[in-house]
């Protein structure tokens, strides 16, 4: 077993980056035994005497498949809430200490599975690095285990398998929602259709990438390290002939962001300069997380200068493999400093920019861009199929079963164009 080194001053940072060496020179199974050693000691000691109430899973067995069927919807909260409160009342434990002893619980079932998963080492070393920290030091991600928040619904699809640990970005795949049509400027749609047909061959299944909670510095994003990520992520497509590419959906993507925050205008570059198709949607919702972590970007806001637009990336598996080639070569070659051969911008068909052309936000007369986004059948329902319903009802009374059809395209067409301008 490897020992935790101290992480204060600089003896210490010196100390951690001599152990975080030895541990990329062990072999994968050793650092899984190391790591899984780790979580035991971790639940031999602070949990030596919990009491489990019988709301909870009696085997890390169940403690995994907890979190494997823990979302963010109210019944996966008040489950687990339940089980939070109910061991308040028999032990003296401090706010999180349930959750961590389910995650280490959980990750002595996982571990031993590292090896049956279908990414690449990179990524398992990845999932080790994070247990690690977690078994070791979980104070340092202050706040992060609640259960009620989105770091800990990340961290249980991490544990479980349904989303992967790249670094400083992790990432699960998915089909994309056919309803993102719906979030994209009209004008757009037309070249968006055609990369996704032409360009990347359909929709599913996509690697869908986010910025980590877990990440080693959970307070700061670095170029670097988002390369590095991707470079893991570039090596699972890889192994993955299924996968058809990548997609990306953030405000931090948009334009806007190199204005207010121009130390993070990285994220939007890489994406540009690699063959990427970006395309602008729907104004971001207040609690996108923008304002998180900068004044500036906040008080821009109040101010009505930054409104920052979620923003479509498309990245074909072709140009990802590609540019993964070309980073491996700067890297081999000590020529890490010097910018590899980029791609310039795919341009789409219909050249517009949200921001100036009449675009979603300007005139919305209900904001239903939540239901769309959480609730998005019900949103067809209500935008879409009942009123054409109600317009084939009212064409075949009033002119004939010959117009249900052309009246139903009709409807369908303006409410398209109203739902996109007027209800988001």
């Amino acid at each position: 077993m490897i020992n935790v080194l101290p992480t204060c001053g600089a003896p210490g940072n010196m100390r951690v980056h001599q152990t975080s060496d030895l541990i990329r020179a062990q072999t994968l199974d050793d650092e899984i035994g190391a790591v899984t050693q780790l979580c035991r000691n971790a639940l031999g000691g602070q949990y030596a005497d919990f009491e489990v109430p019988a709301s909870a899973p009696c085997s890390p067995e169940g403690w995994f498949e907890l979190l494997k069927s823990f979302l963010r919807d109210q019944q996966s909260v008040d489950g687990f809430g339940v089980i939070v409160a109910d061991a308040g009342i028999s032990s003296n434990l401090a706010p999180g200490a349930v959750e961590l002893y389910a995650v280490l619980q959980a990750y002595l079932v996982a571990l031993p599975l590292l090896r049956t998963l279908p990414v690449h080492e990179s990524v398992m070393r990845q999932f080790c690095m994070t247990c690690r920290r977690i078994a070791t030091r979980p104070q340092s991600y202050p706040g992060q285990f609640d259960y009620r928040s989105d770091a800990f619904h990340e961290l249980a699809r991490i544990v479980s398998f349904r989303s992967f640990h790249a670094g400083q970005s992790s990432f699960h795949i998915m089909a994309m929602p056919r309803t993102w049509l719906l979030r994209v400027h009209p004008l757009a749609v037309p070249g968006l259709l055609h990369e996704i047909v032409v360009g990347m061959g359909g929709i599913d299944p996509l690697v869908m990438p986010h910025v980590n909670y877990w990440r080693a510095n959970p307070g700061l994003l670095f170029a670097k390290e988002n390369e590095r990520a991707f470079w893991r992520i570039a090596k699972t497509i890889e192994m993955q002939p299924a996968i058809r590419g990548l997609m990306a959906m953030s405000w931090l993507n948009c334009r806007d962001v190199a204005t207010a925050s121009p130390h993070l205008a990285f994220v939007r570059e890489f994406y540009l300069n690699n063959g990427a198709y970006l395309v602008d949607m729907n104004v971001a919702p207040l609690d996108a997380g923008f304002g998180i972590g900068s004044t500036m970007r906040q008080s821009l806001y109040d101010q009505g200068q930054f409104r920052p637009r979620e923003t479509l990336v498309l990245w074909r598996r072709t140009h990802i493999l590609d540019w993964a080639r070309r980073y491996e070569l700067a890297r081999d070659t000590r020529r890490s400093r010097e910018r590899p051969p980029q791609f310039s911008e795919l341009k789409p068909y219909w050249r517009f920019d949200a921001n100036k052309i009449l675009s979603s936000g300007r005139f919305t007369l209900f904001n239903c861009g939540p239901l769309l986004q959480h609730r998005p059948r019900r949103y067809m329902t209500l935008v879409f199929l009942l009123p054409c319903i109600l317009a084939a009802i009212a064409s075949a009374l009033t002119l004939g079963v010959a117009a249900i059809l052309p009246v139903c395209i009709g409807t369908v067409v303006t409410i398209w164009l109203f739902q996109y301008f007027c209800l988001q």
